[in-house]
């Protein structure tokens, strides 16, 4: 930044004070924009100042809007608040907990929860629950990892009673440490019908620390989905054994791909096509499908000695 102030070490005549992010000087920046702090007259002030506002600029990068119903009203503008959602990347799934397990003294040794949590091997899980009886209490659980799709899961150690979780509470479910994102509530909108438009942006402590000298870099709190296998195509089919008859008895002339099953712990993945005549240059489009079941796909709307170009992906609205 390039900063002009009235220095009061210097009866109050124009001065500035220039602040470079780290990595930066007189040598090798070429770019400064000018900052101004009206009535800050003291040069360290000055200075503390611009560190302050370049650590917002690298720290808080990003800003999230979301329309809520009435759950708006759990916090307001400038409190911190724990953010998850699947746009954002934050967070691998979220529910609610349908029911607990615990041992003679309440303590919670198991948590069954309404939505489907994934678990892959050499990772470490944990939910991140909101205590409706404490309002803004928020509960991080460690969990024991069980790879493939689970209902129930296993804190790492029992949760003692005095902080259990309730039945009902509203919980994010990810890599531990990553369940959520730390935010601020920026701005709220009210809307129609007891909604709210509200604006988040990360909340990162150490921006109060920046007039230390060192600003660190931004760490965002995205989860990356994991990646589908590529597609293998075994076999195309267009001969009479995939014919379907129509109305007055016309054949429907179709063509069936199979391709290589996924693994067994990718079984929520299906399979897309998409296809254009041959030849054409022009864009991709769905294929209409009369039948898809795992690794076998049909597509209709076809006609006889038509060439056509395919192409298929696996999906699953978990992965990349």
């Amino acid at each position: 930044w390039r900063i002009p102030f009235s220095n009061e070490d210097k009866r109050f005549n124009p001065d500035e004070r220039i602040v470079y992010r780290d990595g930066y000087d007189k040598t090798n920046a070429t770019q400064l924009e000018e900052l101004q702090f009206p009535g800050v007259t003291n040069a360290d002030h000055t200075w503390k100042a611009g560190m302050f506002n370049l650590s917002l600029l690298v720290q808080r990068p990003e800003r999230w809007s979301v329309t809520q119903d009435f759950e708006y009203l759990v916090a307001a503008q400038g409190e911190r608040i724990d953010l998850a959602h699947d746009v954002m990347l934050v967070g691998l799934g979220y529910g609610r907990i349908k029911a607990l397990t615990t041992d003679g003294s309440g303590n919670v040794t198991a948590i069954e929860v309404d939505e489907e949590l994934v678990m892959e091997s050499d990772v470490t899980y944990g939910l991140r629950v909101r205590r409706d009886v404490d309002g803004d209490v928020m509960l991080s659980v460690p969990l024991v990892t069980s790879v493939g799709t689970n209902l129930i899961v296993i804190p790492s150690t029992v949760v003692p009673a005095a902080s259990a979780p309730g039945v009902g509470d509203s919980f994010s479910f990810g890599v531990l440490g990553g369940e959520v994102e730390d935010a601020l509530v920026l701005r709220i909108v009210p809307q129609t019908d007891i909604s709210a438009r509200v604006t988040f942006i990360p909340y990162r402590e150490v921006v109060y620390d920046s007039d230390q000298g060192s600003i660190p870099e931004h760490i965002p709190k995205i989860t990356a989905r994991g990646r589908l296998p590529a597609v293998e195509i075994q076999d195309i089919i267009t001969d009479e054994s995939v014919l379907e008859r129509g109305a007055s008895d016309v054949a429907l002339v179709m063509a069936e791909i199979r391709v290589r099953p996924v693994p067994e712990n990718e079984n929520s993945a299906f399979l897309e096509v998409q296809h254009r005549f041959t030849g054409t240059g022009e864009e991709y489009y769905n294929a209409d499908l009369a039948f898809r079941e795992g690794s076998v796909v049909r597509i209709r709307g076809l006609a006889s000695k038509e060439v056509w170009d395919f192409r298929v992906r696996w999906n699953d609205e978990n992965k990349l």
